[in-house]
């Protein structure tokens, strides 16, 4: 499994122009996901609910070793030629990425926050389906003033084989 061929340096400025915040999305990222896919159902996944959301989540997959594929796609996004994917792209130094699968079910949700924790500079997702718009499940951007979310800029519709990353900052409402 390898990432399909990309333009690195088209891939950074777009990352750096994109409005409302610094992202980009990447459609077939992978040349063969199918692997993958596969091996995603089978991680053990228990629910997370709360009052900010409610899905279903792996543990912390970043040092699995026990599933090949994951791990794989782990070291792809993060270690491509003794330099981060990510870092490349973002042009910020990386420090440690968290790696987890989540899962959707009707009625789930996550509301509105900045994905602002300690350390975290960039936030991707990787979607393994793909939904409708009316399913709903779009990662929704959103413009800010003064620090606070005013309106949604960009929606971005869940796709197979898409890796979505963005700047994690006090903007970066989603």
């Amino acid at each position: 499994m390898q990432i399909n061929p990309v333009d690195l340096s088209t891939l950074k400025a777009s990352f750096n122009d994109a409005k409302p915040f610094k992202y980009l999305v990447i459609e077939n990222f992978l040349d063969n996901p199918k692997e993958l896919i596969n091996e995603v159902k089978q991680v053990e996944l228990r629910l997370n609910d709360s009052d900010l959301f409610k899905f279903f989540q792996s543990s912390d997959l970043s040092r699995n070793e026990n599933s090949k594929h994951l791990q794989e796609v782990f070291n792809l996004i993060n270690f491509i030629k003794d330099k981060s994917f990510l870092q490349t792209i973002a042009g910020k130094k990386l420090a440690k990425a968290d790696f987890q699968i989540t899962k959707y079910k009707p009625t789930h949700y996550l509301l509105l926050h900045d994905d602002q924790l300690e350390g975290r500079k960039i936030a991707y997702l990787y979607y393994c389906s793909s939904l409708e718009k009316d399913a709903g499940g779009a990662l929704e951007l959103f413009t800010t003033k003064d620090k606070r979310p005013i309106k949604v800029s960009k929606s971005i519709q869940p796709k197979a084989n898409t890796l979505v990353l963005f700047e994690v900052s006090s903007k970066s409402f989603h």
